[in-house]
């Protein structure tokens, strides 16, 4: 098969962090288009049975599990049956043995983590002990011999107890932020598992504790790419499964792009103009304005990409929905800029911004792929 013709479900659900923006530019640059955005509603039905592949990146752990919840059960369906499911960072957490709820619902691979302690202080809580972050920033990770360097964001520290050891962290960067004392640091990660590999059923999991698949670390980006194609799938890709229900033609395509690009243009504006170093603390994740801006940049530079199809027609399920959420977002963005000018705590606010970008950024992230891999298909039936 085309490894890039590969169908990756990737988690957009609550919990989950701007992280998986980096996800999606990196499949993109490699190729891979046929892209279905899951959130927690998406993990509990049967769409799992339409994906050979299951990404959860970075995040709130605890937050994406409680999301998840009886979730779990479909996911380890899906690895049974011949899925791939790839973790990274607080996605390389849930499928952990842990005898905390709402983690213990998953337990599916027995490696354990050195970056753990009883010191509540410096923690968040995973089993009966607590997982730290000890450094931030990139570090040199040996992957079979070669040395890459690759971002770490509070991802695991593994010790394989069975699973097998693709790359281990070899040694800090003069960019490695240390969050404790150095020695502290050396001992809890380096020499630890940085990727490991563990086969479940007919299926297998991928977990990462950096993030290979920061576009910034294009090193890192081809090992993440090798071990992507690499991976052998369920079924092969039928043009005829990908269902549209609505060809928007000429005027409408049009239409619906100058809406988009207006709406956006002005949220874009106002994000723009909101001071920088306003912090909001959603679940037990810090987010800013910068972090929120990931979000509608990744949805800007597609919308200019999409003019390139609108002459053909778009393919685009439910149009007026999703206008009517980007104008809901817009109005949320308002809102924060409205409290900050009147002195109002906007943590509020912030919560409701981050969680309609959850809903509208997928939407028109789908129309762009969907467009994309038709376009794509019918380049490789010519």
């Amino acid at each position: 098969m085309i490894s890039n013709l590969m169908k990756i479900g990737v988690y957009v659900g609550e919990g989950s962090s701007h992280s998986w923006i980096w996800l999606v530019d990196t499949l993109e640059k490699f190729g891979f288009l046929d892209i279905l955005f899951l959130n927690e509603k998406c993990v509990k039905k049967e769409t799992m049975n339409s994906i050979d592949v299951m990404v959860i990146s970075g995040g709130d752990t605890i937050s994406i599990a409680n999301s998840i919840g009886d979730g779990f059960k479909q996911i380890k369906k899906f690895i049974e049956n011949g899925g791939i499911y790839l973790g990274i960072c607080a996605g390389a957490y849930l499928p952990l043995y842990s005898g905390k709820e709402p983690l213990s619902k998953f337990n599916l691979v027995k490696a354990s983590i050195t970056n753990i302690s009883k010191d509540t202080q410096m923690s968040k809580p995973f089993s009966c002990e607590h997982v730290f972050q000890g450094v931030r920033g990139p570090l040199y990770i040996d992957f079979q011999g070669k040395i890459i360097t690759a971002p770490l964001y509070g991802g695991p520290a593994f010790v394989s107890n069975g699973s097998e050891t693709l790359a281990i962290y070899s040694n800090f960067t003069k960019d490695t932020a240390f969050l404790v004392e150095r020695d502290l640091a050396e001992r809890t990660i380096l020499g630890s598992g940085a990727i490991i590999k563990e086969d479940y059923g007919k299926g297998t999991l991928l977990l990462f504790g950096p993030h290979l698949e920061h576009p910034s670390f294009y090193d890192a980006n081809l090992i993440f790419y090798d071990l992507l194609k690499d991976l052998e799938i369920k079924e092969n890709l039928n043009m005829d499964e990908k269902v549209f229900t609505h060809l928007l033609r000429n005027e409408e395509a049009k239409q619906f792009l100058r809406d988009l690009k207006r709406e956006i243009s002005n949220m874009r504006m106002i994000a723009m103009g909101i001071e920088g170093s306003i912090k909001w603390k959603i679940g037990h994740k810090a987010w800013d304005m910068e972090r929120i801006l990931y979000f509608i940049e990744s949805v800007w530079k597609r919308l200019k990409l999409l003019k390139y199809f609108e002459k053909n027609g778009l393919y685009v399920k439910n149009p007026d929905q999703i206008v009517k959420k980007v104008r809901e977002t817009q109005n949320s963005f308002k809102k924060i800029r409205k409290d900050l000018k009147e002195g109002k705590d906007t943590e509020k606010s912030a919560e409701v911004v981050v969680e309609k970008m959850r809903e509208f950024v997928p939407m028109i992230l789908e129309v762009y792929f969907n467009n994309s891999l038709i376009k794509k298909l019918e380049g490789l039936h010519e």
